[in-house]
């Protein structure tokens, strides 16, 4: 069952640039800090394929996540509902930057953001967001995502972590980017082409890079005046008044506590 809060730990500095864009950062999968994550079995490292937005359903706080996800064990711990994003319908049949967009797809992301120089994202997978799975099992890990003779399966990615990472409860929003455009002799409807499928569709995730880092997804305004923030255990007066200072001035609405460790955890460590 979908959770219907998610929690983000992060540093203040990082929670002010959220307020102030009103968005969330997804970052490639290839930097994520499991670094095992992203790699098939048969096409390899394709974590730059993918992009991420990771939050836990843990209501309770965690002195792991603190101290992992934010300085010191500082910083703060976010709370929004599950749907937090803004959503746009693709309504017709546009031709952009030389492709056309399929109408009936829901995307994260306005058209002109979708598409760049040697990118494309596509619409919403039809998890969003989708419970981490927690395995031991090579076969799971790093999964065969070619499936004969013209598709890449990128769905198996960023859907299990090992055992170890069970603790973190995650949750996880992603979205598939591809390179752009596709080559030129890259016809799937040819025949002669799609003989040799399995050697171009490697040479195209071989040698095609994804120049984008990160994206950023608008978070809807319902969602945005529902948002909770926890001060970190560790946090300084100077912190609660900055803190107080940004919420007052880009989120009235957003409801400020402490973390229940505040005063548990020596500060001169």
């Amino acid at each position: 069952m979908i959770p219907e809060c998610l929690y983000h730990y992060t540093s203040l500095s990082a929670f002010a640039l959220i307020l102030k864009s009103r968005g969330i950062r997804f970052n490639r999968l290839d930097q994520v800090d499991d670094l095992t994550e992203g790699k098939a079995m048969d096409l390899g490292n394709l974590g730059m394929y993918q992009f991420v937005s990771c939050w836990t359903s843990d209501v309770q706080e965690r002195i792991p996540f603190w101290n992992m996800y934010t300085a010191r064990i500082t910083g703060v711990r976010i709370r929004l509902p599950t749907c937090m994003f803004k959503t746009f319908d693709q309504e017709s049949l546009p031709k952009y930057k030389g492709i056309f967009i399929d109408p009936g797809t829901k995307h994260i992301l306005k058209l002109n953001d979708r598409i760049g120089d040697n990118f494309i994202v596509g619409p919403l997978p039809q998890e969003f967001p989708h419970e981490m799975r927690y395995t031991d099992d090579p076969s799971l890990l790093r999964p065969k995502v070619m499936n004969e003779p013209n598709t890449v399966e990128f769905g198996k990615l960023g859907i299990c972590k090992l055992q170890a990472w069970r603790f973190e409860s995650e949750w996880r929003f992603r979205v598939f980017v591809a390179p752009h455009p596709v080559p030129s002799d890259g016809d799937f409807s040819d025949p002669q082409f799609s003989q040799t499928v399995s050697q171009r569709t490697r040479e195209i995730f071989n040698l095609r890079k994804v120049s984008k880092t990160s994206l950023f997804a608008q978070i809807n305004d319902e969602a945005f005046r529902d948002m909770e923030v926890t001060l970190g255990p560790r946090h300084t007066e100077s912190d609660m008044v900055i803190l107080e200072s940004l919420v007052e001035r880009l989120n009235p609405d957003c409801q400020i506590i402490t973390s229940c460790f505040t005063g548990q955890i020596r500060r001169d460590h």
